[in-house]
């Protein structure tokens, strides 16, 4: 069975104070160390490296002494020396190097903990001497172990130590899981004393913070005794727990002083990647608000220990304080950087005391519906509070793998998360942690990636870049998604450009043969339309799109054409408006027609004509089919009907039938070189 052991905190002073007397005084800008007789017993002397730095970086002076030649022989240090006036600010370093017992002997500095150097600034002032306070606190090994006295348990258990695994290095099964069996557990260890002399020891803890790679979980360590599980102790999401259940145990031992406050932490060896993460101290009396002394180097006990792996296995052993395998050490409290803990408990009263209350997250808002765009970017937020008033710091991670997403601004309660392209995962998950200063409180995030069927979906302010490149999928599934020009404006925005067809003086696309060819095949991409380009989403993607209504523009210059455009409405279950057909004319029947401007409409005996590899013969609508070589394709709107001579296109606008119908190949006495937008909504 290993040796027990733990940590007795005894403390020590170290102030910046006037000069000795006796002692002859530098010149000009002085800075005064002194450091009060070391409250340990056995130590006679103490050696320390004393360093002054100007604000430039600069060494002023170092020098080692000892408590023996400036002190009283117990570890009490007085000295003046020099600082830089012109170099503000400068900034005392004081280093334990060793203690000695009586008669010269070195204690062996494996039995307490160096804490290391500390340092503190002060502002140099010339004939002046500069007083800084520090307060040191060196933690020490003591001889005596302890038992823990929590039922079930036959090991030894050190002051303070994390345990997946007995004296024979078999799994400790101590909490049933679900089944009712007994499954692997890690105890978290901890039990202190003071001060030898002291009659009140008071245990200070965070909470215990569980995170993994997909999932989390927070252990209130005030909850109990007992048991713990989701929702009673345990901070998890029910349907993807970290952790099976908790069990809380805590007391006062027979041996005066001493108290321990440990926990169960039930492992469930399926989830990946789990580490436990948490602080605690002890003080001989009380911390006013759970805070470390002000100006002090307070010792604390720091656990981070991975406790499951990503192959599925518990992974940790037996983790002694401050020996190996690591995960359990000792560390400081800095003088100017005071550590807050937020429970209390001194083994007298019932419960402990919630000396901070944690922040809450009222709110965490991602994209709409959760679901991101490929390559768009969003903005998340979280809203916090926190009933103690304490400012909140923010940090947003990613959960497990997120190859191809990006964080931008992740300190701040409003992030930007970027999506991959179509091809990358497809899902992503997000931490938010919130701390008040002792100890954070998260939040998780989950969003996936998609596209939508028509740009229509993208109108919600959400997700709405204004008119842009969007991507669409006729099934949300990214990795089949598109890129597709949206007019996110006009008349409320939402069209998807079914095709473009230039107005540089011709007729004839740069792809296909005829119309038909033209709007079944495709041509072009989004990301360069102009007046000058062709473009047409192919028939799979264009008749995929949700469509109740086609809107028809035509530029002249550049400029619209606007008495000349219309709205359409599309009834349910209407074919195709450009079928692949050849030397034949398809007529739709259409809801109705209005003007651009929404003033005029017509819902009686309105039709739609397509001829895929010919023309309508003088752009009438009751006209006969011309199959002539050079007119390859025509299409237009008849909003009286076929019976007439009714001009195509005609509804609206002063142009004649011919300059409002865009044949395929007619490049002959144009009145007119016009751009033509064809839109789905």
């Amino acid at each position: 069975m290993p040796s027990p052991h733990r940590l007795l905190w005894l403390p020590a002073a170290l102030a910046l104070v006037a000069c000795d007397a006796a002692a002859p005084e530098p010149p000009g800008e002085r800075v005064a160390i002194a450091i009060a007789p070391l409250d340990l017993a056995g130590v006679a002397n103490a050696d320390w490296r004393l360093t002054v730095t100007a604000g430039s970086g600069a060494t002023v002076w170092t020098r080692d002494i000892d408590a023996s030649g400036y002190g009283d022989g117990s570890g009490s240090i007085s000295y003046v020396g020099t600082c830089d006036a012109d170099d503000n600010d400068n900034t005392v370093t004081v280093e334990l190097l060793g203690l000695e017992a009586s008669g010269g002997a070195v204690i062996d500095p494996t039995t307490y903990k160096n804490p290391g150097p500390i340092s503190r600034s002060f502002t140099c002032v010339a004939d002046v001497d500069v007083a800084v306070d520090f307060d040191v606190t060196v933690a020490r090994a003591a001889q005596q172990g302890f038992f823990d006295v929590a039922i079930s348990f036959a090991d030894i258990f050190c002051a303070a130590k994390l345990d997946c695994v007995d004296a024979d290095d078999q799994p400790l099964l101590l909490l049933h899981d679900a089944s009712g069996a007994r499954a692997p557990t890690a105890v978290v260890a901890l039990a202190c004393t003071a001060d030898t002399a002291a009659t009140t020891t008071e245990l200070y803890l965070d909470p215990l913070v569980i995170t993994c790679a997909d999932r989390s979980a927070t252990v209130d360590p005030t909850a109990g005794p007992g048991r713990l599980a989701t929702g009673a102790g345990i901070d998890q999401a029910a349907g993807t727990p970290a952790l099976f259940a908790a069990q809380v145990t805590r007391g006062a031992e027979q041996l005066a002083g001493k108290v321990y406050w440990n926990t169960l932490l039930g492992l469930d060896p399926t989830v990946d990647d789990c580490w436990l993460t948490t602080t605690a101290t002890a003080y001989p009396g009380t911390l006013e608000g759970g805070v470390t002394p002000a100006g002090s180097t307070w010792p604390l006990v720091t656990w981070n220990v991975q406790l499951t792996n990503a192959a599925d296995q518990v992974v940790c052993t037996r983790h002694p304080l401050d020996g190996t395998p690591g995960g359990v050490a000792t560390t400081y409290a800095q003088p100017d950087a005071p550590v807050t803990l937020d429970y209390v408990f001194n083994g007298a009263t019932a419960l402990p005391t919630v000396l901070n209350e944690a922040p809450t997250i009222d709110a965490l808002a991602g994209p709409l519906g959760d679901r991101l765009e490929p390559q768009a970017s969003q903005t998340l937020s979280v809203t916090a509070s926190d009933a103690d008033l304490d400012p909140l710091g923010y940090a947003w991670t990613f959960v497990g793998d997120s190859t191809g997403w990006s964080l931008t601004n992740a300190d701040t309660a409003t992030p930007t998360l970027t999506a991959p392209a179509p091809t990358g995962l497809t899902q992503v998950t997000l931490q938010v942690a919130v701390d008040d200063g002792s100890g954070p409180v998260t939040a998780t995030l989950v969003v996936d990636l998609f596209a939508e069927a028509s740009c229509n979906a993208y109108v919600p302010a959400a997700r709405n870049r204004g008119t842009d490149v969007y991507w669409l999928s006729a099934t949300g599934v990214p990795s089949a998604a598109y890129p597709a020009y949206c007019d996110m404006t006009t008349l409320g925005g939402g069209w998807t450009l079914v095709s473009n067809r230039r107005g540089n003086g011709t007729n004839t696309e740069t792809c296909g043969a005829n119309i038909a060819q033209f709007f079944t095949n495709g041509c072009g991409v989004p990301t360069a339309i102009s007046s000058t380009d062709s473009y047409a989403l192919n028939a799979a993607r264009r008749t995929a799109l949700p469509r109740t209504e086609m809107l028809f523009q035509q530029f002249l210059g550049g400029t619209l054409d606007a008495d000349d455009a219309f709205v359409v409405s599309v009834p349910a279950g209407a074919p195709d408006l450009f079928p692949n057909i050849t030397n034949a004319v398809q007529f739709i029947a259409l809801d109705g027609v209005c003007t651009f401007s929404l003033a005029t409409c017509d819902t009686t005996s309105v039709v739609w004509l397509y001829v895929g590899d010919s023309w309508f013969a003088n752009s009438t609508c009751n006209g006969s089919i011309d199959a002539r070589f050079d007119y390859r394709g025509n299409y237009a709107l008849c909003p009286n009907g076929t019976a007439t001579a009714y001009a195509s296109n005609g509804f609206t606008g002063d142009r004649s039938a011919y300059d409002e119908t865009k044949l395929w190949g007619y490049t002959t006495a144009l009145s007119d070189s016009y751009q033509e937008r064809i839109w789905y909504r």
